[in-house]
């Protein structure tokens, strides 16, 4: 579960002008081979994966913790792509004229049709929504909630802000896998390998 804190990192020095070029080299940064997208993948996945958690804790929540910070250097990038992109910041101009239910559409699927659902469905799951922060975030009451109801053909109620997160269940502690690491070689691998070897040592 990752919380949220509506911050950067670090603080980006704002630029002078627009430089759509360095632009084009920072997005290298975030989506490159090397990438700080590649990097956050790898974190995570290596995290969500670890296995022997209980035995090897350290080693997890070192994993665990770099993982955090690269979600957070992938938004600080992000960031900085978007600052060079626009330039100096300004008062914007927004009057507006965009009619966010068009441009963010939500789907209403009969879930009533899918027995897995109704479980959380009775219990109002589907009307909360988690702030996963502290302290941030909390305007978003102003449009979920605020006497909002469910979506029809949802069991009713209204439409609430969490503070904070939900409690959660617990990860696992998977085995390892020995062989995913140290994997055997097979016969025919090592007779091509010494006959490698030998023909090299002639």
């Amino acid at each position: 579960m990752f919380m949220r804190i509506d911050k950067l990192q670090a603080e980006p020095p704002a630029p002078k002008k627009p430089d759509p070029n360095a632009a084009a080299a920072l997005q290298e940064m975030l989506g490159g081979k090397y990438g700080e997208m590649s990097t956050l993948g790898n974190y995570m996945f290596q995290s969500f994966n670890f296995r022997s958690k209980a035995k090897l804790r350290p080693f997890y929540s070192l994993v665990a913790s770099i993982t955090a910070e690269e979600l957070g250097h992938v938004e600080l990038v992000s960031n900085g792509v978007a600052m060079l992109n626009a330039g100096p910041d300004v008062e914007a101009n927004e009057k507006g004229g965009v009619e966010i239910e068009k441009m963010l559409p939500t789907p209403n699927i009969d879930l009533s049709r899918i027995p897995e659902c109704q479980k959380y469905l009775n219990e109002g799951s589907h009307r909360r929504l988690y702030r996963f922060s502290p302290d941030d975030y909390q305007e978003m009451a102003s449009i979920w909630g605020n006497g909002e109801v469910a979506l029809p053909g949802d069991p009713p109620g209204e439409l609430e802000v969490v503070d904070g997160h939900p409690d959660g269940g617990k990860i696992h502690n998977l085995t390892g896998v020995a062989s995913a690491f140290t994997p055997d070689y097979a016969p025919e691998e090592m007779f091509e390998i010494a006959s490698k070897l030998y023909q090299k040592s002639r």
